[in-house]
């Protein structure tokens, strides 16, 4: 009897411990957790000084910018086709940057949700001049 109600109390301790532990918010994420995964591209706009923006639109399966949890912090980003691979990395105030084997994006965060997540970003494009992106992803 000492057996079966020490089993009992061993049995609902168990219990207890795993449904105390909660799963974090995604509200209370860092925002590299919440960028971890795929997200879809719906469109990027395009402003380089001087001259009026231009918004590509993409929304495919194809099109998708993969943030990758791992010990490279690398991403993989495919628009039309067209494949790339870098490095990410997020800064102490939200910023986050892009590394491509072309250029350098600094970004900032404009908003994200477990569903949406949309930054604006400026690099220098191949012609020097600086180019103001904004990506609109979703999962």
């Amino acid at each position: 009897m000492k057996k079966t109600l020490t089993l009992i109390a061993f049995f609902a301790l168990i219990l207890t411990a795993f449904s105390s532990c909660k799963k974090e918010e995604f509200a209370e994420q860092p925002l590299r957790h919440k960028m971890f995964g795929k997200w879809q591209v719906e469109k990027v706009t395009r402003t380089i000084s001087g001259q009026a923006p231009v918004t590509e639109t993409y929304n495919a399966p194809g099109d998708y910018i993969d943030f990758r949890e791992n010990d490279d912090d690398d991403f993989e980003q495919s628009l039309d086709g067209d494949r790339t691979i870098g490095t990410w990395t997020v800064n102490i105030d939200n910023s986050f940057d892009l590394r491509y084997s072309f250029g350098l994006l600094s970004a900032k965060l404009d908003n994200i949700s477990e569903t949406r997540f949309q930054f604006t970003g400026t690099m220098k494009n191949s012609g020097g001049q600086t180019e103001t992106q904004t990506f609109y992803l979703k999962r």
